[in-house]
Parts: C-alpha cells; sequence; structure tokens
C-alpha cells in the first residue's frame, strides 16, 4: 500500500501494472516496519558485554591495586624489622661491622652453642634443671659447683620425691649419690653429690 500512496495509483491493476513496469525500482517491499520491525538485540548485548567488560577490568585495577598496596606494606615492615634486626646485632657486638645481620648473628649463635657443648658445668646444670623442674614438691636450697661435681642441698615434701629425683637423674646418665638426708618439720632435706656418669 505504500508503494500504492507513492505512485498514486487508482485501482489495482494500474498498481500492478505501473510495479510490473518499475519492478527494476522496487525490487521488493518490506513489510516489517513499525511495530513488525525485527528488534535490535544485537545492541542490547553488546551494552551487557561492554557492562561486563567494564566490570572485569574495575575488578582487575582493584586487585592489581591492593596487590601493590599489600607489596608497599610488606616492604615497609621488612625494612622496619631488618633496622631492628641491626640495631640488636649492634647492640650486642658493637666493634663488628653488619654486613648481614641475620647470618652473623646465626654464627655468633652457633659458636656460643659449641662452647655450651663443651662446658662440663652448663651439661649437668641443663639435665639437673629439666629434672628437678619436671619434679613437683622439690625446692632447690643451695647449689655449688666444683671439680666437675655439683653439690645441691635441696628439700622435699617427702622421701618419695627425693627417691623419684634419684631415679631420673640416674636414667639421664648422671651420677647422683644422696647424703645427709634430715627430717625438718614437714619437710625432708638432703644433700645431692650429682657429676655425669662414669667421672
Amino acid at each position: 500500500m505504500l508503494l500504492a500512496n507513492k505512485l498514486c495509483l487508482k485501482s489495482d491493476q494500474e498498481l500492478l501494472e505501473q510495479y510490473g513496469n518499475r519492478f527494476t525500482d522496487y525490487p521488493f517491499i518490506n513489510l516489517l516496519q513499525k511495530p513488525y520491525a525485527i528488534a535490535r538485540k544485537s545492541t542490547q548485548a553488546k551494552k551487557i558485554w561492554q557492562l561486563a567488560g567494564v566490570l572485569a577490568l574495575a575488578w582487575i585495577a582493584v586487585v592489581l591495586f591492593g596487590n601493590i598496596i599489600s607489596l608497599c606494606l610488606l616492604e615497609f615492615k621488612a625494612s622496619r624489622i631488618e633496622s631492628a634486626s641491626d640495631a640488636i646485632f649492634q647492640q650486642h657486638f658493637p666493634l663488628e661491622t653488619i654486613t648481614d645481620a641475620k647470618q652473623q648473628m646465626q654464627q655468633h649463635l652457633r659458636k656460643m652453642e659449641q662452647a655450651a657443648n663443651k662446658n662440663h658445668f652448663l651439661i649437668l646444670l641443663a639435665t639437673l634443671g629439666r629434672e628437678i623442674t619436671k619434679s613437683p614438691g622439690i625446692r632447690i636450697e643451695r647449689l655449688d659447683y666444683r671439680n666437675g661435681q655439683i653439690t645441691l642441698a635441696i628439700s622435699a615434701n617427702n622421701f618419695d620425691r627425693l627417691d623419684a629425683l634419684t631415679a631420673a637423674l640416674t636414667q639421664q646418665g648422671l651420677q647422683a649419690k644422696q647424703q645427709n638426708s634430715t627430717i625438718a618439720g614437714a619437710e625432708v632435706k638432703s644433700t645431692y653429690l650429682i657429676n655425669a656418669g662414669g667421672t
């Protein structure tokens, strides 16, 4: 009908004749107009994809920004820890030049550990202290070290505590000789001579 309005024809026959003559000018008639037009879904889908792309880029930017902030904080904390460790090292070893405080401190600790392992008194004291802390009801009154032997005066709740301590020290490879046991009120007082086994 649009074609008929354009050509201003009076009858259908004339319309068909004119249309036949002018077929090359109007090879088709588009009936998909106005309410019947094809909805442009591609435009809506394009907008959705664009929105999704923008959101993805924003998320990536937030993640990268968060990682950069975390990295800056970690570097700041690492530099503070390094400064603190340098200060501690300088405090204990003021005459030594710092190249790598952690490694230098580890070397000094290894040397001290080796020296402690050669120190007979420290070995005896470490074993004795470990066993006494495991023994409730025992209190050290006096400790003396001479000629590779510890003289230990202790008090306990009862004789069973002393016997248990003697057995524990013997099990650790120490010689523990109990001497001068006396009862003082509710406590038992005793003197031990302790040295390494075989000496």
